[in-house]
């Protein structure tokens, strides 16, 4: 099909993971909704159940899903809806004309120029999944103005989702500070350099994104279960969707929770990602998490990622809260949170790597301890360091390829251990 973007991106390739097969369980979490103006008041709450179920949920209220989540879903049903696929396709065309032209690559790098409307492919292979095709409408708060909407209120119904999911994102991260024993600041200068008030125009990074899951070409001959994954940011926010779909992985890695379908129509769904896994030291881990899809069955959802602005330094933060909240923490070893041992293997002498781990940064997974890598021939890419006392840059190439190492953590060696030792 001409208006099908083929993803051709490894991590969407990965073989089945080891949780594909697990069941999912109905029992009721039993997680209480927690109203958006008492987050807050509720911040102990929150962090406990982010600790023990990896997640929580706001009620956004009554008039946030009658005045914008039921109309912009019928917005969306009616774009996607489309039988001319034409329409949607000039979209495309229109689209990246109008970002080529007018927005600034220094500014806003590539991997964020692609608002707007799409459809995507991913040619999942080695597994059992049947290859998957996605309709997305991609939005960007500073590429807004630029993005090409179709006719109709999307776009304003879009732009009120956006800043109320943003909103709801800082009152999240003031709760989840007051809860763990950090501070506001600890939070909100990863999302904006500049402080109060925090706009969504001061984050390029984070994005609201417009999915329709529906197989109108036949395509699926079973249930389609999506990639097991994390996402990267700080938090991700889903209003419930229009049909149930999202399922996270249990704390016990022993089955998966069918959330959706303990929410009401006005709840917001909140987890955690790599970014807030890191800096929390594993304190609050990234929800794991899928989306399953069955045949014939249309489902739309707006997911919001809220992440750390382009050179946010992400260091790891250090409270008595979190350190005794790391795994195998004694009170008596002052570097735990800091290992200098990493749970990575050299790739050259096959030993555990000490000191300083030199990351590949062209291969998917390779590393080599300080000695290997003064070998001459080892390894003829360039190298970066990773060391305990390295910050990283939210869009610098190294966080990068630590998000990407844990969201391919499934074909590694080391599969057993899926939680972050860096």
């Amino acid at each position: 099909m001409s208006n099908l973007k083929r993803t051709k991106h490894p991590q969407y390739q990965i073989p089945e993971s080891r949780f594909d097969d697990l069941p999912r369980s109905y029992e009721d979490p039993k997680i209480r909704s927690i109203s958006a103006k008492d987050l807050l008041a509720d911040s102990e709450q929150i962090v406990s159940a982010l600790q023990s179920h990896g997640f929580f949920i706001i009620k956004g209220g009554k008039e946030f899903a009658q005045d914008i989540m039921q109309p912009l879903y019928n917005c969306m049903r009616d774009f996607f809806g489309r039988e001319i696929a034409e329409e949607r396709e000039m979209l495309i065309s229109r689209r990246s004309h109008a970002l080529t032209e007018t927005v600034d690559s220094k500014k806003y790098p590539r991997s964020r120029s692609g608002a707007g409307y799409t459809r995507i492919f991913f040619d999942n292979y080695i597994n059992k999944r049947d290859p998957e095709e996605r309709d997305i409408f991609e939005i960007h708060y500073n590429l807004m103005d630029k993005t090409i909407f179709p006719e109709g209120d999307m776009h304003k119904l879009s732009q009120m989702l956006y800043e109320r999911l943003f909103e709801l994102g800082l009152e999240s991260l003031r709760a989840i500070a007051q809860g763990m024993g950090l501070t506001y600041e600890d939070f909100s200068k990863l999302v904006s350099p500049s402080q109060d008030p925090i706009t969504p125009k001061d984050n390029e990074r984070s994005n609201l994104c417009l999915f329709r899951y529906q197989d109108d070409t036949n395509l699926y001959t079973s249930t389609q279960r999506c990639m097991v994954h994390r996402d990267e940011g700080l938090l991700t926010f889903l209003p419930r969707s229009t049909a149930t779909g999202i399922e996270i992985l249990s704390m016990s890695q022993t089955h998966f929770i069918p959330i959706e379908e303990f929410m009401d129509d006005d709840d917001v769904l909140v987890f955690p990602g790599l970014t807030m896994e890191y800096i929390t030291q594993g304190c609050l881990r990234g929800a794991i998490h899928r989306v399953v899809r069955e045949p014939g069955k249309d489902r739309y959802s707006t997911p919001f990622e809220l992440k750390a602005h382009d050179h946010a330094q992400l260091f790891k933060l250090k409270t008595d809260f979190i350190l005794k909240s790391v795994d195998n923490y004694e009170s008596t070893n002052t570097n735990v949170y800091e290992p200098a041992v990493f749970g990575a293997t050299c790739d050259s002498c096959e030993k555990t790597i000490v000191g300083v781990r030199h990351k590949c940064k062209e291969c998917l997974d390779y590393d080599l301890c300080d000695t290997c890598l003064k070998t001459p021939g080892s390894h003829d890419h360039e190298f970066f360091k990773v060391t305990k006392d390295l910050p990283f840059t939210a869009g610098d190439s190294e966080l990068k390829a630590y998000q990407f190492e844990y969201m391919c953590n499934f074909q590694r060696r080391n599969q057993s251990q899926y939680r972050i030792n860096m």
